[in-house]
């Protein structure tokens, strides 16, 4: 290929780009044929055009859609916080402990927890207590008002309390 040597005034900022188009030019055979058809408007791959204002379609409708959804009251339920019947003040309704224990009694003459928040923790009482009402059989409904804590919360200690005790750690089942 013979090279030529062809002078171009463009603007400075355009001066970079201009350069590496000369570069692969240079380098790359197939370039200047690619280059053509750009500038022409008829690049052979041009699927990827077509592609692309499909995902602009889809990521506007997208965005459409979780505007909307902002605006709008939320039909998820919101996280179930259950009170403690110490920190209520009042009984407890609803579920009742299939027991027959006086778990209110309980609850009220120890110190369930510590902290506030996410930094809220069952204290060693607590702690004991609640694996005593595990092991009572009570849902986990009374457990978790009794003892101010969420469902989810309930749910994955009593799933740890399990394993533990199947596993024969003492710390974590309920002393007789």
């Amino acid at each position: 290929m013979t090279m030529v040597q062809a002078n171009a005034r463009v603007p400075e900022e355009g001066r970079p780009v201009l350069l590496k188009v000369a570069a692969r030019m240079r380098d790359e055979p197939g370039f200047i044929a690619t280059l053509e058809a750009f500038l022409a408007g008829d690049e052979p791959d041009q699927e990827w055009r077509s592609d692309l204002a499909d995902l602009r379609s889809r990521v506007e409708s997208l965005e459409a859609a979780r505007q909307e959804s902002a605006t709008k009251p939320s039909r998820a339920t919101p996280p179930v916080v259950v009170d403690s019947p110490v920190v209520a003040g009042g009984p407890v309704t609803g579920d009742r402990p299939a027991s027959g224990i006086d778990w209110q009694a309980r609850v009220a003459a120890i110190t369930v927890s510590t902290g506030e928040g996410k930094g809220r923790r069952l204290t060693g009482e607590g702690a004991a207590l609640f694996a005593e009402m595990v092991h009572a059989g009570e849902n986990n409904g009374v457990i978790g008002r009794m003892l101010g804590m969420q469902a989810q919360s309930v749910i994955s200690r009593k799933a740890m309390l399990t394993k533990s005790a199947a596993k024969g750690d003492p710390s974590l089942t309920p002393s007789d």
